[in-house]
């Protein structure tokens, strides 16, 4: 099944339409907070990037969700598999409120993968931890866009 998982998660990343449908976000280095894997994402879809932190605070933030969800044109996309079978992806992320060089890696043989957010002004970085679906299959709430 995880080898199934693998090759669909590869697939997506392939077709460049995908989610990281997040379990897990950590700030800068800081701690890790669990979150809710439907309202946290980065997606690649059409050409288009995004990506929306979300909790469960009660100020709505400028997404509604709690938080923040940003959308870009994607650049300079790039996959690369290594001789361990892990596939990484790298793409530059570009749009209104979104400056940022999005690092993306999928353990070989399951379909859970890791994406580092590093804006490229402010040096905030952002990992989130989750499951990598395609985007077709994602289940995904999407906020308020900037």
């Amino acid at each position: 099944m995880d080898e199934q998982e693998f090759n669909t998660a590869l697939q997506a990343i392939n077709d460049q339409s995908f989610v990281l449908e997040a379990n897990s976000v950590q700030p800068m280095g800081g701690m890790v907070y669990y979150v809710n894997s439907n309202t946290n994402f980065v997606s690649l879809n059409n050409g288009q990037a995004m990506v929306q932190i979300a909790s469960n605070s009660p100020y709505p933030g400028p997404n509604g969700l709690g938080g923040v969800t940003v959308q870009g044109n994607a650049s300079n996309i790039q996959a690369k598999q290594d001789k361990d079978g892990n596939v990484y992806l790298l793409m530059n992320v570009q749009g209104v409120f979104i400056s940022a060089t999005v690092s993306l890696v999928l353990m070989n043989g399951s379909n859970k993968a890791t994406v580092t957010v590093d804006p490229n002004f402010s040096g905030r970085d952002l990992t989130m931890t989750g499951t990598l679906l395609p985007y077709s299959q994602s289940n995904i709430f999407q906020g308020t866009t900037y």
